[in-house]
């Protein structure tokens, strides 16, 4: 199915967030291609897997934010959780009436550009000066405490 590709613009400078964040869209053009071949149970575990996915990035995401301070850090939370109650709701209508799911990923592609090109792009400066001034934590260290 077309729609939203990777593109390096979208990068936030963290590898392990970046890769994530490229998977998320990979499994969303997966739920929708699943949708399209008339495959509901396929797409309903895939959107199983990307609400892991979701929930596994914002718990690590925020993990870290929180670590380096980061300012403004509810406006990354609150996005977040609209994502995962979106992923809730699309995998219930495609329980519930698969038909009508597959127009949902459209704007559901819309809010991961939002979301990255608007949200998780805000800390990217953030980060890059850390990094510049010798004091970044690397993501894998916020996750052992």
């Amino acid at each position: 199915m077309p729609g939203l590709n990777w593109v390096p613009s979208m990068s936030v400078g963290i590898d392990e967030f970046d890769d994530a964040h490229q998977r998320f869209i990979s499994i969303l053009k997966e739920i929708a291609d699943a949708l399209a071949f008339g495959n509901p149970d396929l797409a309903r575990n895939r959107c199983v897997a990307l609400l892991a996915l979701a929930q596994e990035h914002g718990r690590r995401e925020l993990a870290l934010l929180t670590r380096l301070n980061f300012p403004r850090i509810e406006i990354i939370a609150e996005t977040q959780t609209a994502t995962q109650d979106n992923i809730s709701a699309l995998l219930d209508t495609i329980v519930r009436a698969p038909a009508e799911a597959l127009g949902m990923i459209e704007g559901m592609q819309r809010a991961v550009v939002t979301y990255l090109l608007h949200g998780d792009i805000n800390f990217k400066s953030f980060i890059e000066e850390l990094k510049n001034q010798g004091i970044w934590i690397d993501p894998e260290v916020s996750d052992k405490e």
